[in-house]
């Protein structure tokens, strides 16, 4: 829907979102769309700056048309995309063209749908254009060879950015004839410039939220952190529009800033979307060859009220989940959850030795979630954990595997607070991600345990830091098990690029294919260094440590191994395609990981 534009033009449009005349604007203004009904060219020059914006901007295929008083409306390129006339029959005397097309591209410049879109709309107006540019006073016409209208990435901005500034330098006796005929009067603002509020915080009285009945716009302003009758920036307002449209239950989410002056008046438009989903995936990797998942919603995306959430993973570590959950106006989401998983796998243990595990597990949970604290979101509930052995294959007396009962029943209460702001979950750049959890469970009925109880902390953060094209990754992780020698589900394993592949709290670790169990004091370092190719080509290098312990009274004993691996990733429609070279201590072996597709 063209969303992230849309906050760029409502942020600095600030005193004329209102319907308005556009030739009342501090520098009198016109645009052009086309109506895909009619054929015909739409010429805003009054009503909403910020409709008419996106839609002579509203690029077919890229963004979603406007829909505007039974017309929908698509970039005006598409009948004239060099509108002079326009201009000359508004009463313009002095026509300044800037050209940014790329006129007859041969058949080996088409290479991409950015070149064939332009092509296309080329199409339908050379006639026009031809005739246009011969009535510009000053026709400038920089250098667009290897970029086009999709080329909004930094290096292509400022490459173009530059483009043009030589290509206006070039027409400076141009200018200058024009400036000494017009004499040294300059410019004149008719009225005030209009407010940035990226730069400048403002103060707003009421705020309204249209599309949506009363009880959910209720429910929209109780989670905002922008409040009626305060002084707002762009980023506090833009974060709570972020938040909403993350809920899923909206197309969009757009705002507006109405009125002339402070305090202006805060407008949210929201379009429902559907609340219902189905989904599919399907993941491709070097350790589990394939991996299905299907997932069916009913209610899933509505703001309030009861939802029932499905999913199935088919490979070779199979799962299944079912989620019911009720989300009130006046409190936190309540959740019912269980699920079960299939474990049949071959790990090591600390000093090497495979162990093989086969298990059936079975998760029951009842918690509250939505619940938070500063920017945490926080989930606390009771969770009850059974383990059903089928098979366990290891050298006699391997600590965490002795007496082991058939069936094993965990219940246990946690609590857990997560922070996410990262711009991208697999290629981040900016933001931060964090956790801390506990967890506290009862074993004393089963005699096999030398303690009545068993307590689990854990933390993580990532943090990246980019300059440029280079972006520097750190990564940490800590998890600490407060019992007499865990037993087995509790027990800490580091391995894999996946985080939680096989057991729920495995920490991912370069140099390690599947799962290596450690002691049960247990940090892991990570800093990876990513230096992006293109748009979406990346190498990278990563290396991680782990230090491991059995309680604080042998940390002098503490085992340290290190971990490396190099790799190339590709940031596909499908997800992530990667290829990594990796070697760790806990190994002693270079191994091979490829993988397509995103994690689950």
């Amino acid at each position: 829907f063209g969303q992230n534009v849309n906050h760029i033009i409502s942020s600095r449009t600030v005193g004329y979102s209102d319907s308005t005349d556009f030739f009342k604007f501090p520098i009198p203004f016109a645009c052009v769309a086309t109506d895909m009904v009619s054929g015909k060219a739409k010429i805003w020059h009054s009503g909403s700056v910020n409709l008419a914006l996106r839609s002579t901007m509203s690029i077919p295929g890229l963004f979603a048309p406007v829909r505007s008083e039974g017309m929908v409306l698509v970039d005006g390129g598409m009948r004239n995309n060099f509108p002079v006339n326009l201009a000359k029959r508004m009463g313009a005397d002095i026509v300044i063209g800037v050209d940014l097309s790329e006129r007859n591209l041969k058949a080996d410049e088409i290479q991409n749908l950015a070149d064939l879109m332009m092509a296309g709309m080329d199409l339908f107006s050379n006639d026009a254009f031809a005739l246009n540019q011969r009535m510009t006073d000053i026709h400038i016409h920089p250098d667009m060879t290897g970029y086009n209208m999709l080329s909004f990435n930094r290096q292509a901005v400022d490459t173009l950015y530059a483009r043009g500034y030589r290509a206006a330098e070039a027409a400076a006796p141009q200018f200058q004839a024009l400036r000494r005929r017009l004499g040294s009067a300059g410019r004149k603002l008719i009225t005030r410039p209009a407010v940035d509020i990226g730069q400048k915080p403002v103060r707003i009285g009421q705020i309204d939220v249209v599309g949506v009945d009363n009880q959910e716009i209720a429910y929209i302003l109780e989670g905002m952190t922008v409040k009626a009758f305060s002084t707002v920036t762009r980023g506090a307002i833009e974060d709570d529009i972020a938040r909403i449209f993350g809920k899923g239950s909206y197309d969009y989410v757009n705002y507006e800033l109405r009125g002339t002056e402070e305090p202006y008046r805060l407008r949210i438009s929201c379009k429902r979307g559907p609340m219902h989903r189905i989904g599919f995936g399907a993941r491709v990797d070097s350790e589990e060859f394939v991996a299905l998942l299907m997932n069916v919603g009913l209610n899933t995306n509505a703001m309030r009220g009861h939802s029932l959430d499905v999913t199935a993973r088919l490979s070779t570590h199979p799962s299944a989940d079912v989620l019911y959950s009720y989300n009130g106006r006046k409190f936190a989401t309540v959740n019912v959850r269980a699920n079960v998983t299939y474990l049949d796998k071959n790990l090591h243990l600390a000093d090497a030795s495979p162990v093989g595990v086969s298990f059936i597990q079975a998760n029951q949970e009842v918690f509250f979630s939505n619940m938070h604290w500063s920017d945490m979101d926080v989930k606390l509930g009771l969770r009850n954990q059974v383990y059903h052995y089928l098979n366990i294959l290891t050298n006699p007396g391997a600590e965490g595997f002795n007496n082991l009962y058939s069936t094993e029943d965990y219940p246990g209460l946690f609590l857990t607070g997560r922070l996410e702001t990262l711009d991208n979950g697999y290629f981040p750049t900016k933001g931060i991600r964090a956790g801390i959890g506990g967890e506290f469970y009862f074993t004393g009925f089963m005699p096999a345990h030398s303690t009545q109880f068993m307590g689990v902390a854990d933390a993580d953060i990532t943090l990246p830091v980019t300059m440029g094209r280079f972006t520097l990754i750190g990564q940490g992780n800590v998890r600490m098990v407060f019992s007499s020698g865990a037993p087995l589900p509790f027990m800490n394993i580091v391995g894999g690029d996946m985080p939680g592949r096989y057991m729920d709290h495995q920490i991912p670790f370069a140099g390690v294919v599947g799962g290596i169990f450690r002691a049960d004091n247990l940090a892991v370092a990570r800093l990876e260094g990513r230096y992006r190719l293109g748009k979406n080509h990346y190498v990278s290098a990563v290396m991680n440590s782990a230090v491991d312990f059995p309680d604080f009274g042998k940390m002098a004993q503490a085992n340290i191994n290190f971990g490396a691996s190099v790799g190339y990733a590709y940031n596909s429609i499908a997800g992530p395609l990667k290829f990594q070279l990796h070697w760790s201590t806990l190994t002693h072996r270079l191994g091979v990981y490829f993988a397509l597709g995103y994690n689950f």
